[in-house]
């Protein structure tokens, strides 16, 4: 009778362990399943988040723009009502439309002084900017290709031959008539030069210089082309006579204001040559 009864505490035993152990599988395979499930929930919610944008939308009431996330579906409705992407700004010092300095940040509309685009390779001349056109005898990269006029029609001197010209003389402003292409030549002098020593021009500007060459050209329609020397020399004989020589100088086109006689470059300007330009008074 014991034997019995011991038997049956240990099948009751066995069938505890086995509906204990099916238990604890079908446990286990459930547990994976919700790990499968939130594994999933999570993709899902990161690809969710990845397809949103920031826009800068406009509110009626503040009458201002504010940067709002909305979905990648939306973008174009939004777009399409006036809102519009947040954007980096650039200061602009010069006023060119081209800044240098980046704003902190992005932001819905332009701070004061700021514009859109960048690569202003100085910032503090409003004549230098990318895509500018270049500037022919300035001394600037215009374009600010990192490189200074070029595409200019320089002057090539081989120091060969003369030209003899005729100067009417008046006070300190002497008027040379080539008659090799019917231009004026101007020398203007508010220091006096040492006779028989080179001295070299150096002009940037007409209203800032004490030694001013200057060639006056018909235009053939009425009017007179201006050019400026901005480089060479020039070599005083005699003051009894005025008579001397002009080597390897370079003349730009500009204008010049009838009341500051402050010279500009002509933007695609041309350039004029004189090499061995000899002259003196009748």
């Amino acid at each position: 009778m014991k034997k019995f009864y011991y038997l049956l505490v240990v099948l009751g035993i066995m069938l505890v362990t086995i509906i204990a152990c099916e238990k604890s599988s079908i446990g286990v395979d459930e547990l994976q399943t919700l790990q499968k499930v939130e594994v999933l929930s999570a993709k899902v919610e990161v690809s969710s988040r990845a397809e949103k944008s920031d826009i800068c939308h406009w509110d009626a009431n503040s009458g201002e723009y504010f940067i709002i996330n909305i979905a990648d579906a939306a973008y174009d409705k939004h777009i399409a009502h006036g809102d519009h992407a947040p954007a980096t700004y650039y200061k602009d010092a010069d006023g060119d439309g081209y800044g240098n300095v980046i704003f902190d940040g992005v932001v819905c509309e332009a701070p004061a002084g700021y514009v859109l685009y960048n690569g202003d390779c100085n910032d503090d001349d409003s004549s230098i900017y990318p895509n500018a056109t270049e500037v022919c005898g300035d001394g600037k990269d215009n374009n600010c290709d990192g490189q200074i006029d070029e595409d200019c029609i320089g002057c090539t001197f081989d120091n060969s031959g003369g030209q003899q010209v005729t100067i009417d003389l008046s006070f300190l402003n002497y008027t040379a008539q080539n008659s090799t292409n019917s231009s004026s030549l101007s020398i203007e002098m508010y220091d006096i030069l040492g006779v028989g020593t080179p001295h070299t021009i150096t002009n940037t500007n007409y209203a800032e210089s004490t030694l001013i060459l200057l060639i006056f050209e018909d235009d053939g329609q009425g009017g007179t082309r201006i050019f400026l020397a901005n480089s060479g020399t020039i070599t005083i004989n005699s003051y009894t006579n005025f008579s001397g020589r002009i080597d390897n100088a370079t003349f730009v086109e500009v204008t010049i204001d009838p009341n500051s006689f402050v010279s500009t470059p002509v933007l695609g300007g041309e350039t004029r040559c004189l090499d061995n330009y000899i002259f003196e008074v009748e």
